[in-house]
């Protein structure tokens, strides 16, 4: 069954919530089947989360009564920044879902060169965006929502200012090899379109001080090595601590 948890935008939870927004309520009704003197956890995305009981239940509302405070987490000290190619509806999808399940703090996607003719997405994409991107932190018990950014051009990538920026390249270190400290605040990787970055997209990376990252033997789809990076870069600077 369904966890009972769902997002509630606030910084405070305050002594008696009423909901009527028709997904959570279908949600907590429907899916987890929530009735009067049920226990409910609330997440607000930003550090914090508490329990509550449902104290009445109509068709179209829900009232809770705060019961006690559960976990509080400051920010995190260290900051992971993914860019991705924007792809296909199902596609960026997956990279959203799995990529906030796997850690990341910020998603950048971004138009690759070879496709600079893709419209731009709606302002109705970026909503579906953010609750796919929320329902993945419910679902992984995360309680900081990433942040993520407006589709961008592949040159605002070169920017960057990040302590670390790697890129993915079938020619690059492992990533246990490479030569940092391991003790950087923010860490940005991007993963190319299929076919990966042409070279003069990688001798531009190496000018701007980015670092090439193997994610191994095999050619990965672009949705694929998004998501492989991300959980490579996650766990590299979890053992790092």
């Amino acid at each position: 069954m369904s966890q009972k948890r769902v997002y509630f935008c606030a910084e405070l939870f305050p002594p008696e919530i009423f909901l009527t927004d028709r997904e959570v309520l279908h949600k907590l009704k429907t899916v987890v089947r929530c009735r009067e003197e049920d226990k409910v956890i609330l997440f607000n995305g930003k550090g914090k989360e508490a329990e509550y009981t449902v104290s009445f239940c109509s068709p179209r509302e829900l009232a809770l009564s705060f019961l006690r405070d559960l976990r509080r987490e400051t920010a995190p000290s260290r900051s992971l920044v993914l860019a991705f190619p924007f792809l296909k509806e199902s596609k960026t999808d997956l990279i959203l879902q799995k990529a906030t399940e796997l850690g990341v703090s910020k998603l950048v996607p971004f138009i690759p060169f070879r496709n600079n003719n893709l419209s731009r997405p709606s302002a109705n994409r970026y909503q579906r965006w953010e609750k796919i991107i929320i329902e993945a932190c419910r679902q992984s018990l995360r309680l900081w929502v990433p942040e993520l950014s407006q589709v961008c051009d592949f040159s605002r990538i070169l920017e960057r200012k990040e302590d670390l920026k790697l890129f993915a390249d079938k020619e690059g270190d492992l990533i246990t090899d490479l030569k940092v400290p391991g003790t950087e605040r923010s860490i940005f990787f991007i993963t190319g379109p299929e076919g990966g970055f042409n070279p003069q997209e990688k001798q531009e990376f190496k000018d701007k001080g980015f670092k090439p990252v193997s994610l191994g033997r095999n050619v990965l789809r672009a949705e694929t090595a998004a998501i492989f990076m991300t959980g490579l870069v996650s766990y590299f600077y979890d053992k790092k601590g």
